[in-house]
């Protein structure tokens, strides 16, 4: 357990790293593009893709910490009237739910991803397979959120 703890631990840290990194390279990369079109009349041609991919990747790859830190939004506000050991019930199916939820986003994910490999981005003649990589990484690695979640949920 306490292997499935660590791995956990350093999946959420590096994914929270990362997700700031592309956050800063979004913000970078607008201020410089305001910057360019309005003081030098020029641009950068792919900057709105820069940022568009890079605001996906931060959130798809960020989720994965909401889950372990079970900092969702929730609507609990009729918690008070049912009994502490339905909710723990209750959460725990909801987290199932989850999981299958996350299993279909995953190999749909994939799916449209190996699907994009052919076909190219407009201005970064990249293909779009590594824009829509991010569903399948974001959804594998909130998957191991959840599932580590459900787990520690039954042995308490």
């Amino acid at each position: 357990m306490r292997v499935l703890e660590y791995i956990s631990d350093l999946i959420a840290k590096i994914t929270l790293k990362l997700s700031c990194f592309f956050i800063f390279v979004m913000t970078m990369i607008l201020i410089i593009q305001v910057i360019l079109r309005y003081v030098f009349n020029y641009g950068i041609t792919s900057a709105d893709e820069i940022a568009k991919y890079s605001i996906i990747w931060a959130v798809c790859l960020a989720g994965n910490v909401l889950i372990k830190e079970d900092i969702l939004i929730k609507v609990d506000f009729l918690d008070s009237f049912w009994p502490d050991v339905f909710i723990k019930w209750r959460d725990k199916s909801y987290q199932v739910v989850i999981i299958i939820l996350l299993g279909f986003l995953l190999k749909e994910g994939w799916l449209q991803a190996v699907e994009g490999w052919h076909a190219r981005l407009t201005s970064l003649d990249l293909p779009w397979f590594f824009p829509y990589l991010a569903v399948p990484v974001g959804a594998l690695l909130m998957l191991y959120q959840s599932a580590f979640t459900l787990i520690k949920s039954f042995r308490r």
